[in-house]
């Protein structure tokens, strides 16, 4: 698999379960749904991570995420992320 597809499959596997979580009268967490939706993303994640630090030019460089500031910086726009959707969806 290349491209974005492995990417894209390991994000939207970790969003559809947390987006129908959130919406609990929709699905609730033991719905097979939600856990075949966590089960991709536990096999796609680490092989997306595999993918980007063995390819030559990784769509995104794991440096990023490993190195200050940009770790910290993408730490923090991910708890500002969550602390928004906290905030619109519950009140």
């Amino acid at each position: 698999m290349g491209g974005n597809v492995l990417p894209c499959k390991s994000i939207i596997a970790i969003i559809e379960p947390i987006y129908l979580l959130m919406n609990a009268n929709l699905i609730v967490g033991s719905h097979p749904f939600v856990i075949a939706s966590l089960s991709v993303f536990a096999v796609m994640f680490p092989l997306f991570l595999y993918v980007e630090a063995s390819v030559h030019r990784p769509i995104m460089p794991l440096r990023f995420v490993r190195k200050s500031p940009h770790m910290n910086i993408i730490f923090s726009n991910f708890i500002a992320g969550v602390l928004a959707n906290a905030i619109f969806f519950n009140v």
